[in-house]
Parts: structure tokens; C-alpha cells; sequence
């Protein structure tokens, strides 16, 4: 009879423990983990204009220009390491990266676009955001981009970052539509 108790005790504790952690996960509740939003389009996709984009001064429905301008949000808490083309610029407090990202067509093939020899890592803290351009056409006639990021908890010095599983972030040209852009 003592051992019936005390299995029920561990295992009430194990259940609640992980609804806990669980429930701790995501920072905005109503919101996935990591995920893109489309905040307007661009002439130059440099800096300037994402400082625009921040104010709200630009136009998210100007459809001519070449550049979409997009934001990588981390809505977890931990570290999130994005692998980019180059090294981050701030500008007026704007964060903007070049993430290598793919093309996906409508059928599943992917045609890489922004690949390099020498690549960097950016870390997006948690509860962070950051700016992003994408050519206009990367997002047409139903493509999507796809950005592959890690966790940084899910390596460290001692394991190679390549043994852990890789996750991706996507954004398809059907949620420019949603909003009549």
C-alpha cells in the first residue's frame, strides 16, 4: 500500500512539471515560437528604409518596388542563431540582417538564392525582432522563403552545432495576400 502512494505522488509531480515548462516556452502567448511578418516594401532593401519601416512612414502597399521588407521575431526564451550572408547593421535602433535564406517553389523544389562561402551567425536574444529584405520576386507566383535557425542551448563547445536538428522558419507569398497587399 506504501509503494501505490508514493508512485502516485512521483508521477502527479512529472505531469505538472512539464505542463509547467511547457507553458513557459513561447514569451507572447497568442503567438508561434519564431515567426516572419511582412511589414512593407522597399526601393534599396538597406537600412534607411527599415528605420522607415519602424516609424511606420513607409507604405505596405506600394507593390511596384523591388524589395519586401520582412521581420524575423523570437518569441521564445532563449538565444536563437541565424545563419546570415554577412554581419548585422543598427541603424536609429533598427536591427537589420541578411539571413541566407532559400526559394521554394510552389511544387517543392528549392533554388538556393543567397548562398556563400563564408557564412556568419547572428543570435536574436529572446523576445527580439529583427529587419529583413527579400527581393520581390523570391515571394511570387506562390513561392515561399524558408530560414533554418537553432537554438543555442541545443549545442556547445563540446558537440559540433552540426549533429543537432536544424529548424525553419517560412514565409510564403499567400500571407502577402491575405491582407489585400
Amino acid at each position: 500500500m506504501m509503494v501505490i502512494c508514493t508512485l502516485i505522488v512521483v508521477a502527479t509531480a512529472q505531469h505538472r512539471r512539464s505542463q509547467r515548462v511547457e507553458r513557459d516556452v513561447r514569451i507572447r502567448k497568442h503567438h508561434p515560437t519564431v515567426y516572419i511578418t511582412f511589414e512593407g516594401f522597399g526601393k534599396v532593401g538597406n537600412s534607411w528604409e527599415a528605420r522607415m519601416l519602424k516609424t511606420k512612414e513607409a507604405s505596405k502597399f506600394r507593390e511596384q518596388e523591388q524589395y519586401i521588407w520582412l521581420r524575423l521575431h523570437n518569441n521564445t526564451r532563449w538565444v536563437v542563431d541565424i545563419p546570415t550572408v554577412d554581419l548585422f547593421l543598427t541603424l536609429g535602433g533598427v536591427r537589420v540582417i541578411h539571413p541566407r535564406y532559400q526559394v521554394e517553389e510552389g511544387d517543392g523544389t528549392r533554388a538556393p538564392v543567397n548562398q556563400v562561402d563564408k557564412g556568419y551567425e547572428t543570435s536574436l536574444r529572446p523576445g527580439h525582432c529583427t529587419f529583413f529584405p527579400i527581393l520581390r520576386e523570391h515571394l511570387s507566383d506562390g513561392r515561399k522563403i524558408y530560414i533554418n535557425f537553432r537554438y543555442k542551448w541545443e549545442y556547445d563547445n563540446e558537440h559540433s552545432p552540426l549533429l543537432e536538428p536544424i529548424h525553419r522558419v517560412e514565409f510564403g507569398s499567400e500571407e502577402l495576400s491575405k491582407d489585400g497587399r
